[in-house]
């Protein structure tokens, strides 16, 4: 995953210019993050800087504009009861995740040569 955002895989330069073409222009993302406090809060009060970063200098400059985002919290102090909520929750992510890139590459799939070269 790291090695997909190095320069020339995520994103290049066009040429001569300073501009940034972003290369992952098809791709969602969904950043998850665990917080200890409450996840409305952090987005009222704080204004969600570290999520913010995250999505505007690594995933939109790279392309990616589909971006979703959890927050998990407060972890500190949570009973077993809501961990296992939260891990439920993230399974359920998962799962649409996998599906909607699954179909995501049945519908932009290459047509087949039908004359069989």
């Amino acid at each position: 995953m790291i090695a997909y955002f190095l320069p020339s895989t995520a994103f290049s330069y066009y040429e001569n210019s300073n501009r940034i073409k972003g290369h992952l222009v098809n791709k969602t993302a969904r950043i998850i993050t665990t917080l200890d406090q409450p996840g409305w809060f952090y987005k009222w009060y704080f204004t969600e800087p570290s999520t913010r970063q995250l999505k505007k200098t690594t995933l939109e400059f790279c392309g990616v504009k589909k971006i979703k985002t959890v927050y998990i919290g407060s972890v500190r102090g949570s009973s077993e009861l809501k961990r296992e909520k939260w891990l439920r929750q993230m399974e359920v992510c998962a799962k649409q995740d996998c599906h909607n890139a699954q179909s995501f590459y049945l519908n932009n799939k290459p047509a087949a040569n039908k004359s069989g070269n």
